[in-house]
């Protein structure tokens, strides 16, 4: 089982520029389970390390980290600076410059699939993880949840599904893949951010940008991209190709977890994961080493709530 782990870090995190200051979304501080404090690609490459450690085998045997020529320089030295990967990690760029040129999510797979394929990469299997998600449960029991359902389908594809309750739920329907899924967790329906329409009005499911499927299933971004290729809107969204393969393969969403996800996409969800860090660890975010917009940030989020 040769894995390649795909990060995605293409975007020009416009939404948080004035807490990133010129660093990729990536590059922002979050925290572990203990309590440390380090980037979110370290976050990540720390979860993905931790595969091949506990599993005893190289189920994934590299790391393309997919960015674009404004951040290719920092994700570089970002990965020389990580010293426990024993995972060899590579940085490519789609050569974008801003977010007026940017490819897109989908745009970037498209990329990546093609980089591999002319370096005649081999490999079996992709993971796809956003560069801005965090999150606390494990990724081996992901794999582990990917194997089970490649068992039953040769041409499975599995995502990660989150429960929204009914103060998030229309905020999920603005931003999240949702999903009508059977009694064996297969996606039978699936819309990418419906919003406020009446479609799949009774779901509470929707996916987070987490995938894993074979390369034949991966491949099939050539006919998402073609198909789609006059509309940016679908192009820039991951959630569009998982509502695509959800059509095209045995698709499932993994719903057996617990913990936290966020996507941090914007100040307001980034804000909230440092007032969930303070109650947590019982440490003030003023008491920390963290950058002074974030501080500023943070004590801007808390008075928002107390306003509440």
């Amino acid at each position: 089982m040769k894995t390649k782990a795909i990060v995605l870090v293409g975007g020009f995190g416009t939404r948080i520029e004035s807490v990133a200051q010129g660093r990729p979304k990536t590059l922002l501080e979050v925290y572990d389970e203990q309590g440390n404090i380090k980037p979110i690609f370290y976050f990540l490459l720390d979860k993905i390390n931790k595969v091949n450690r506990d599993m005893g085998e190289d189920v994934i045997d590299e790391i393309m980290v997919l960015t674009n020529d404004k951040y290719y320089g920092q994700m570089i030295d970002a990965c020389n600076n990580y010293k426990d990967s024993d995972i060899d990690i590579r940085v490519v760029s789609d050569h974008t410059t801003n977010n007026e040129n940017r490819l897109g999510a989908n745009g970037d797979l498209k990329y990546i699939k093609d980089y591999m394929e002319d370096k005649r990469m081999e490999y079996d299997h992709v993971m796809i993880l956003a560069g801005d998600n965090f999150f606390n449960f494990d990724l081996v029991d992901f794999i582990d949840y990917y194997n089970s359902k490649s068992e039953q389908a040769d041409d499975a594809v599995c995502l990660i599904a989150k429960t929204f309750d009914k103060e998030t739920i229309s905020y999920a329907r603005n931003g999240f893949l949702m999903l009508d899924l059977d009694e064996n967790d297969k996606i039978v329906d699936s819309v990418e951010k419906p919003g406020d329409t009446p479609i799949l009005q009774k779901s509470n499911k929707g996916a987070i940008a987490l995938y894993m499927m074979s390369r034949e299933q991966f491949e099939k971004i050539d006919d998402f991209v073609k198909v789609n290729a006059d509309n940016k809107k679908v192009i820039d969204s991951l959630g569009f190709f998982g509502q695509y393969l959800s059509k095209k393969a045995s698709t499932f969403a993994w719903t057996d977890w617990d913990g936290v996800f966020v996507d941090i996409g914007t100040t307001r969800t980034y804000g909230q994961l440092w007032l969930d860090y303070e109650e947590k660890f019982n440490i003030s975010v003023e008491d920390t080493n963290l950058p002074q917009q974030v501080k500023a940030l943070v004590a801007k989020t808390k008075a928002d709530d107390y306003q509440q």
